[in-house]
């Protein structure tokens, strides 16, 4: 359920699930030659680590001096992005209406000329500064909604800790894909990293990063059937 977010503690590479014969242990393991001279293992027991993962997620739900300062780094980074998109906001503004300035002017050119007296070329051009407008517009209209959606995106921390706290009884009741569906809305990173001593494994560090910001309920995934399916509302944390 962690495949796709689930990392290599060492060298940064993605692990992908597999299973040894006849299915018995599973692992998030390195790809056939990515394992890297200090990586350790090749694999890593599932069980181990999607357990030290739930477990820390039901620390942090009562942790409330940790989760206030994750919160407080993702609204950071939230506040960081939001001028530098106004300031784009506000150029694609300007050009719209310099464009609209320049359409009006040429409008009012062909109306005060007749018609037989108006080169081809200049209604060419009358129609390519149309689309040109209209194509402005939906830009400006576009990074417009980005800023909104920024200044929504601020996280609250009472919000993040209740959701944290129904985590375990809603993962308790998803299916394998469900339970990767909602791990992936919460989680941005997990790194696994082998801790070795005199050539043996000593133990096993597992290290977790969350999202950070809000979801995309309305974005769509695939599904393991192969179909795509719009995450159901519960994916709201």
């Amino acid at each position: 359920v962690l495949t796709g977010v689930v990392h290599c503690g060492v060298c940064g590479r993605g692990l992908e699930g597999a299973a040894a014969k006849r299915q018995t242990y599973h692992y998030y393991q390195h790809a056939t030659g990515t394992v890297g001279p200090d990586c350790g293992p090749r694999g890593h027991r599932v069980g181990l680590v999607e357990r030290a993962v739930l477990q820390r997620l039901a620390v942090l739900a009562d942790d409330e001096d940790l989760l206030d300062e994750i919160v407080a780094k993702a609204n950071d980074r939230i506040d960081d992005g939001v001028p530098e998109k106004v300031r784009s906001a506000e150029a694609a503004q300007r050009r719209v209406d310099k464009l609209e300035a320049d359409q009006s002017q040429m409008t009012r050119h062909l109306l005060s000329t007749p018609p037989e007296d108006v080169p081809a070329f200049f209604w060419k051009a009358a129609r390519d500064l149309e689309r040109e407008v209209e194509a402005a517009k939906g830009e400006a209209t576009r990074l417009a909604v980005e800023v909104t959606a920024m200044k929504a995106a601020r996280l609250d921390p009472a919000d993040y800790r209740a959701a944290l706290r129904g985590f375990k009884e809603v993962y308790d009741h998803l299916d394998p894909v469900q339970k990767g569906d909602l791990l992936a809305y919460l989680l941005d990173r997990v790194e696994v990293r082998a801790v070795m001593k005199d050539g043996k494994l000593e133990a096993t560090e597992v290290s977790i990063a969350l999202l950070g910001e809000k979801p995309d309920v309305a974005r769509y995934e695939k599904g393991a059937d192969g179909t795509y399916h719009q995450p159901p509302k519960w994916l709201r944390l």
